[in-house]
């Protein structure tokens, strides 16, 4: 997979949570042991045969480079990106401000995202991503949900991605889009987007899709997707973590 690198986003405020760390190393049990729910992103690419992972992060977080080091106890090789923490508008920067900062490191690769304070499974579900998604620009890993409020969720047809549809108040919709794997032509339509306007990343897809870019969706098998967003999230998912351990 010397083709594709993985991309972290660790960059965010987290302020929801109150916690006195970052959220991206929240405690999950592990074989009798804890360890952060970051890793278990790491672990997820490094499963799909992904070696080289970007950590975009902050200086206000300097124990996610200090816990995950160069990557080597880990299996893989970490490379840090810092991001700004305001953006050049002056405002809070966002996830698409997070991934273009990676863009020298991306350019002329496929991409591999994922988040890094959520729980993915199953653990292959970057490999079943890879296989399913051929040559497209651009390829959702979508999930069930029955927060729709909280999510991206995709409307498609058949596999293609017609419309993504940010935190709707009220969908027929049931899939959220929660991995993504792009190519070198994704990366250079996210930079154009964030030359012109630095817009929310579910617009920067959209806009991908009415260029007539190749999006599409694939229905992880066994998916399912934890978010840790607010403490109620964090109660959920660590009850469902700990349940597949007993």
């Amino acid at each position: 997979m010397n083709d594709i690198i993985g991309l972290i986003p660790a960059a965010g405020q987290g302020t929801r949570l109150g916690l006195p760390f970052p959220k991206e190393l929240w405690p999950l049990p592990d074989q009798e042991k804890y360890v952060p729910v970051a890793l278990h992103s790491v672990e997820m690419l490094r499963r799909a045969g992904i070696m080289r992972i970007i950590i975009v992060t902050t200086p206000n977080k300097p124990t996610i480079m200090s816990y995950f080091g160069n990557g080597s106890r880990f299996g893989v090789e970490i490379i840090y990106v810092c991001q700004e923490v305001f953006s050049n508008q002056g405002k809070s920067a966002g996830l698409s401000e997070a991934l273009d900062c990676a863009y020298p490191l991306t350019e002329l690769k496929r991409v591999a995202f994922v988040m890094p304070d959520t729980y993915v499974c199953p653990r292959d579900c970057f490999k079943q991503l890879i296989e399913a998604g051929g040559n497209a620009d651009l390829v959702l890993g979508l999930f069930p949900t029955d927060k729709p409020h909280k999510f991206g969720m995709v409307k498609t047809q058949e596999s293609k991605v017609t419309e993504i549809i940010d935190k709707p108040s009220k969908t027929d919709l049931s899939l959220m889009w929660g991995i993504v794997l792009w190519s070198s032509s994704f990366s250079n339509h996210l930079r154009a987007c964030m030359v012109e306007d630095s817009p929310d990343f579910a617009t920067v897809m959209n806009r991908a899709i009415k260029k007539k870019m190749d999006v599409r969706g694939i229905e992880i098998v066994g998916g399912k997707y934890l978010d840790f967003g607010t403490y109620e999230d964090v109660r959920r998912a660590d009850q469902f973590i700990t349940s597949l351990s007993d």
